[in-house]
Formats: structure tokens, C-alpha cells, sequence
């Protein structure tokens, strides 16, 4: 796991004893992207970008954390809505 690039002065996760614990990306629905960058680009060529980089830190114990937050739900995978994942 890479951590983020490093700062000259620290975020305030870290300033309240939080620590970079992960990172992750979510991926924005194209559709939405396509109605916006058209405007977007036609005035300064900019490009657009679907995803956001997410950063995950934590404070304290990261297992005892896992233990008391228990078993985790997930939605549909990608092969149960019929999806191919390469």
C-alpha cells in the first residue's frame, strides 16, 4: 500500500491522530460526466474527470476497530448483475 504523496504540513486527520490508513477510487457514472464536460471542455479544453480518489485514515487500533464494527454487507458483485471483469 502506497501512502498519498507527502505534504509540507499535515492534513487534519493528522493533526487530530488520525493516520493514513488506505486509499481507494470510485468510479462516477459516465452518463453524468458526458452532459457536463461538453461545456466544460468547448470553453478551456479541460478534460473531465469520472473518478475521485478517496483516502481512508484511522485513529486508534485498525484490527480492534475491524472486531467491533463486525461483518461487513456487500451489494452485487459485477458477475451476479452479469458483468465480465477482466
Amino acid at each position: 500500500m502506497k501512502p498519498p504523496p507527502k505534504r509540507k504540513r499535515p492534513s487534519k486527520f493528522e493533526e487530530a491522530g488520525a493516520r493514513f490508513y488506505n486509499d481507494a477510487i470510485y468510479v462516477a457514472s459516465p452518463a453524468t460526466w458526458s452532459m457536463r464536460i461538453t461545456k466544460i471542455f468547448s470553453g478551456s479544453r479541460k478534460l473531465g474527470k469520472i473518478h475521485q480518489n478517496v483516502l481512508f485514515f484511522v485513529k486508534g487500533d485498525a484490527k480492534k476497530a475491524t472486531k467491533e464494527i463486525g461483518a461487513v454487507k456487500f451489494g452485487d458483485t459485477p458477475g451476479q448483475l452479469g458483468l465480465k471483469c477482466d
